[in-house]
């Protein structure tokens, strides 16, 4: 009798425990307009090369927006103005191409200084998306949310000149 109630109490804490997927809502109390986002290469190796996305948004009074998951990465959003219409920016940083110094030693204690590679899994990404949407965090009093922004478009690469030589 003692692990049938047990098991009844189980039960119930795992059905009414919170979910720890997340939950896209599908009306936003604020307005987004078209989005879109442009790779960028800087000019120099060391630049590294990204994904910058561009959000507008407008009506948010009493909203902070967090973050953007798009195309398996997700960034912070930082907020600016381009004449008049406010934009949630994200950029993307792929991985710099330049490798890193490591050491590679006969002795262990010599390469003590090397770092891991850390690898996200692809199920570590919380959202399944289309190559043109994004999901946008946002909250109000603490409580996030999240959006989903469809029909990204793609703009035209951004490719930075390196600084001429002397």
């Amino acid at each position: 009798m003692k692990n049938y109630i047990l098991s009844i109490m189980g039960l119930f804490a795992m059905l009414t425990s919170c979910s720890s997927q997340k939950k896209i809502v599908a009306n936003v109390p604020f307005t987004i307009g078209d989005a879109y986002c442009q790779e960028w290469t800087g000019g120099k190796a060391e630049s590294g090369k990204g994904m910058l996305v561009k959000i507008p948004v407008s009506e948010m009074e009493g909203y902070t927006l967090e973050g953007v998951y798009f195309r398996g990465q997700m960034g912070l959003v930082t907020m600016e103005e381009e004449n008049g219409q406010k934009f949630a920016v994200v950029n993307l940083h792929k991985n710099n191409t330049v490798p890193k110094d490591i050491i590679m030693h006969k002795d262990p204690k010599q390469e003590v200084g090397n770092k891991p590679t850390a690898k996200k899994k692809k199920e570590d990404f919380p959202f399944e998306l289309q190559k043109d949407e994004a999901v946008l965090s946002y909250s109000k009093n603490g409580r996030t949310k999240y959006c989903k922004v469809k029909g990204i478009k793609d703009k035209a690469a951004l490719v930075y000149p390196s600084k001429p030589q002397q």
